[in-house]
């Protein structure tokens, strides 16, 4: 037997949050995030990737190729293949880091989504610290 999926239950079954614990959820108390950022190209995002990292905007950056996207653009539905950049930063750098990423980013509105992590181990968790700190 088929059980319904949470999205598809009536209004009325499903678990509601309110406004305050939603924000509790969103804004964990973590020093460290994730950006998800599509972009266009591999070159541009490889571009927007190394400079984040020379800049120590970001201790690693990955990019994942081979994706498409799906979304409204003015008044048509656009499909595009895309290349994922995945920027792992702290809480501390992320708004100067979504700052680069805007001025680099092809994009007129480029998603730029922010993910919080929640653990790290901690012999990473040095190394990741060590490349986000500014060198002389």
């Amino acid at each position: 037997m088929n059980q319904p999926q949470p999205n598809n239950q009536p209004e009325s079954t499903r678990q509601a949050h309110s406004e305050e614990e939603w924000l509790r959820w969103v804004d964990l108390p973590t020093p460290y995030c994730l950006l998800y950022v599509p972009f266009p190209s591999v070159e541009s995002a490889e571009r927007a990737g190394q400079t984040l990292v020379e800049e120590r905007l970001a201790a690693c950056t990955n990019l994942l190729q081979g994706g498409h996207s799906f979304f409204w653009w003015e008044g048509k539905v656009q499909k595009e293949q895309e290349v994922v950049l995945i920027v792992k930063t702290s809480r501390k750098k992320v708004a100067r880091a979504v700052q680069r990423i805007q001025a680099l980013h092809p994009y007129t509105v480029p998603a730029i989504l922010e993910l919080p992590v929640l653990s790290m181990p901690a012999a990473y968790t040095r190394w990741f610290e060590e490349q986000l700190e500014e060198k002389q």
